[in-house]
């Protein structure tokens, strides 16, 4: 039988470590807040978001919204390319504790309104997931538990669909200008 030999495949290189329980929350905005494009062909730098948001977000903000550990995730899907432009899915799940006034009332902020979100990675990395072109509307699908063990509360999902590429990490420096409520 012939001996395999796999040292010349460098498993590491593409493997980073994950930092467990990162995501703890997610930063949001309407895409409407937007003045224009974001992030443009110009705010990325060899994969990475260098370009600042603030001149095309005006008082516009992001704000934190604190949700239950490890529940937000991020994904994305290449379709392939059509007709001159890529085509790739931003997706985002999260979930919501409670079911309380407060939390409802965020939850109709993301009804019918698409949003850009800053999303920490499991990699210690910040990325930005939607864009203010393609925003992500968000569903909500609520549980209201059976017993106190069961979880209560809302799940968050939405996709959108035409981006350039995957989510981009932020960089330190452009994440430090993003202002926050």
């Amino acid at each position: 039988m012939p001996l395999l030999d796999f040292s010349n495949l460098a498993a590491d290189a593409v493997q980073e470590d994950n930092i467990a329980g990162n995501l703890a929350w997610f930063g949001v905005i309407s895409a409407k807040a937007f003045s224009g494009e974001y992030p443009a062909v110009a705010d990325v730098t060899a994969g990475e978001i260098t370009g600042s948001p603030v001149a095309r977000l005006g008082a516009h903000e992001f704000a934190k919204v604190e949700v239950p550990q490890n529940s937000v995730v991020f994904d994305s899907d290449d379709n392939g390319p059509s007709a001159g432009h890529n085509n790739i899915d931003h997706m985002l799940k999260a979930k919501l504790a409670g079911m309380s006034k407060e939390v409802q009332a965020e939850l109709k902020k993301y009804k019918n309104n698409p949003c850009v979100f800053i999303v920490p990675g499991s990699d210690g990395r910040h990325y930005l997931v939607g864009s203010s072109n393609h925003g992500i509307i968000l569903r909500g699908k609520g549980k209201s538990g059976g017993v106190g063990t069961d979880e209560r509360g809302f799940d968050l999902e939405g996709k959108s669909s035409g981006h350039r590429d995957h989510p981009l990490p932020i960089s330190a420096a452009t994440l430090a200008l993003i202002p926050w409520v």
